[in-house]
């Protein structure tokens, strides 16, 4: 069983929207002022060029002949308001992957929940290095900028690749004998001592190695049951938000057969939580609380009386949840299907933030 953690890009192509709309594609613009041109932003302002765009044409009419965009990373400057936000809705609206890099962050977040509230299925990835916020009149130092003239000339409109970070990944062997077991991330950590650490979500105990105890929640939950045999050679996993959310992952399986699905929640949740679920910590929303752990009612807990599939239901906190990531178990009695039975596959992998 592999455990691998991922922030790349996988095989698409890279894509930089500018915060005018612009939108740079395999050599050729589309111009939100003017048309369609290859390699150059000649004409002015409402001129219809090749392509029949013009000064009034709109987001959803210039990537109407696109279809889906999934295979795009769309890098969008200015999404936080005006056109910059219409072009970030629009791509979603395509498929298509957003970064929203932005001078103050919490403006982006609040972009990136607009557009998921609409577009469900969006793959929104934070920037990992945010632009410094600056103060009115306060600009950055001219080294920071450029270390010659000649380079603070706007550079022309060019395709930019992305390149991810290294992949890291762990493996671990899976036990000879059946077993049965979970998998979390622990997050916001910070050494306390000789094999002891301090998490501010899935921390056990206060220990390096959790030796067996479980996560604090919230926590987003790989769930298996391995056996071996030739008969009953069946391994079942699943991915599990009834503790709460607060890293995006999948399980991938390689090999194997029968219902072997990719599933999980690819989602970052932290930027739409409910308020009365949210986790504060570190300077922002840590952890997404389930409806259990914020209230602690016997119908959001399905305890007692609704301790059975016919009483406990679908609460709307655990349907803000399933609604983000259908993939996932979402409550104590939720449908047992999503329990997938996959017949000896060589490795089970979870991938995490991607």
């Amino acid at each position: 069983m592999g455990a691998s953690s991922s922030g790349g890009t996988g095989g698409h192509r890279a894509v930089v929207v500018a915060s005018g709309g612009g939108i740079i594609q395999d050599g050729s613009r589309v111009d939100g002022n003017g048309g369609r041109s290859l390699h150059a932003n000649t004409g002015t302002v409402g001129e219809d060029r090749v392509g029949g765009f013009g000064s009034k044409s709109t987001a959803e009419e210039v990537t109407e002949a696109s279809g889906d965009l999934k295979s795009i990373i769309a890098i969008i400057t200015g999404a936080t308001s005006g056109i910059g936000a219409e072009t970030a809705r629009v791509l979603a609206k395509r498929r298509a992957r957003l970064v929203l890099p932005a001078r103050i962050i919490k403006a982006a977040e609040v972009t990136k929940a607009r557009i998921v509230s609409e577009f469900p299925d969006s793959e929104i990835m934070p920037p990992r290095h945010p632009t410094p916020e600056l103060h009115p009149g306060e600009q950055l130092p001219i080294h920071s900028v450029a270390r010659h003239p000649a380079e603070r000339r706007p550079p022309s409109p060019r395709i930019r690749r992305i390149h991810p970070p290294p992949l890291t990944h762990r493996s671990f062997p899976a036990p000879s004998s059946h077993w049965s077991g979970r998998m979390w991330a622990r997050t916001h950590c910070t050494p306390t001592g000789p094999d002891r650490l301090s998490c501010a979500t899935g921390d056990c105990a206060h220990l390096l190695r959790c030796s067996g105890a479980g996560g604090s929640t919230p926590a987003t939950l790989a769930q298996f049951s391995i056996r071996h045999g030739p008969n009953s050679a069946l391994s079942s996993y699943a991915v599990s938000l009834v503790d709460g959310f607060n890293l995006p992952f999948t399980i991938t399986p390689h090999g194997g057969s029968g219902q072997c699905p990719v599933v999980g929640c690819r989602q970052d949740l932290l930027a739409s939580c409910p308020a009365p679920l949210q986790v504060q910590g570190h300077g922002g929303v840590v952890g997404c609380k389930s409806g259990c752990e914020a209230f602690g009612t016997d119908e959001l807990c399905c305890r007692n009386h609704y301790n059975s599939p016919q009483t406990c239901r679908p609460s709307n906190y655990s349907m803000f949840f399933k609604h983000a990531c259908p993939t996932t178990i979402t409550f104590a009695h939720d449908s047992p299907s999503l329990m997938h039975q996959c017949s000896a596959p060589n490795e089970l992998k979870i991938i995490f933030c991607h």
